[in-house]
């Protein structure tokens, strides 16, 4: 029994990584330059994914840098059973004596965590510590736990890297975060090329002796838009489908997947602020700074001029939240198209019934419908 080459539950690891060859180049610019920075993606572009090959043995010797001369702490934000300051600091400085032994017993969790800096430092040991999930401390960033927690990353020998659905400038927009968001750089993942794609859904297929045709790579490439799950999760989906059968039926694979992705879609969509949402609904102006963000966000794709919506699953779905924008905002005009409908009704049966009777019945319909049609579209 061959097995399913796809995976779209855990991170890529390995030999399971593909892609991403410009922003790994720019992850080693900052690392060989001792710059922290941000990973900064939509959910499930493949932050995780990539923030664990790049603190890979393999990635350091591929990029000709010197896995042992760091200590790697890698931590993630969402597996902390309390999300606070002193628990923060806490599991970094866990994490750190779990790689080497330091001495810094001081009863205060913040005093330590910059004692065990000065303490690796005279030791001549560099360290990165990558936070994934980073947009979690959100809550815990006030002003002065932001200036602290910058004294720390500005140790020479210490190298941060977070993983977050937006900078940190973003996570706090207020500006609590401000001392901190300016020592950051930014590196940004978005979507696969229709290449890098191609490429993927053929390796992966071709790994177990499944043969694919280049039409069934055409449409599982157009399908995914280039999204790194996504291609895993049709890929996985279209497997088990070609196990089953030689020809897949498309349009029913097709409706099937939607439905099975149509949660993801609405936390996407719930995702976005209001003028993003109206222009993913009508996406025009290539020189729209909004149309930019969601390209960068992965939503969008510049094509010949002119944006489209990167999936034709989401576009399905953003479908139906179209009517339900045009009935929130125009609700006069819904009501006004309504009542244009029951007037050519009325009209039509002028000429076969009375008059009296047809007016009569109308406007008992106009009265019942037109509230019930604006009281669902609020």
């Amino acid at each position: 029994m061959s097995e399913n080459p796809f995976n779209f539950t855990r991170p890529a690891q390995g030999d399971n990584f593909y892609n991403r060859k410009e922003e790994t180049k720019r992850a080693f610019g900052f690392i060989r330059s001792s710059q922290s920075f941000s990973i900064i993606g939509e959910r499930r572009i493949g932050k995780t994914s990539f923030l664990q090959y790049i603190l890979s043995e393999g990635a350091f010797k591929k990029n000709d840098a010197d896995f042992r001369e760091w200590i790697i702490v890698h931590l993630s934000l969402g597996s902390l059973f309390e999300v606070s300051k002193e628990t923060l600091v806490q599991t970094i400085i866990k994490n750190i004596e779990e790689k080497i032994k330091i001495g810094t017993k001081s009863g205060n969790v913040f005093g330590e965590l910059n004692q065990c800096m000065r303490e690796l430092a005279l030791k001549e040991k560099k360290i990165i510590i990558a936070l994934d999930e980073f947009e979690i401390a959100e809550n815990i960033l006030d002003y002065h736990f932001s200036y602290w927690l910058r004294s720390v990353l500005e140790h020479p020998n210490l190298l941060a890297i977070t993983s977050s659905r937006t900078t940190v400038a973003e996570i706090s927009p207020n500006g609590k975060a401000s001392p901190l968001f300016n020592i950051f750089g930014n590196l940004f993942l978005d979507l696969f090329s229709e290449k890098e794609a191609r490429r993927m859904i053929s390796d992966l297929f071709s790994r177990e002796n499944k043969n694919i045709e280049q039409e069934e790579i055409s449409y599982l490439t157009e399908l995914s838009g280039g999204n790194p799950y996504f291609i895993q999760f049709l890929g996985f989906n279209y497997y088990e489908e070609k196990k089953r059968e030689k020809k897949v039926d498309q349009i029913e694979f097709q409706s099937k997947m939607f439905g099975l992705l149509k949660s993801q879609f609405a936390s996407y969509w719930k995702s976005l602020d209001e003028k993003e949402r109206d222009f993913l609904a009508n996406p025009k102006g290539t020189n729209n700074p909004t149309g930019h963000i969601l390209k960068r966000k992965g939503f969008l794709i510049e094509e010949k001029g002119k944006w489209k919506v990167f999936s034709p699953l989401f576009e399905k779905f953003l479908q139906s939240e179209k009517e339900e924008i045009m009935r929130k905002k125009y609700p006069f005009a819904k009501i006004m198209s309504l009542s244009a409908l029951l007037m050519s009704i009325f009209l039509s049966l002028s000429f076969f019934v009375d008059v009296d009777v047809i007016l009569a019945t109308m406007i008992i319909i106009a009265i019942i419908t037109i509230p019930v049609y604006y009281l669902r579209g609020r």
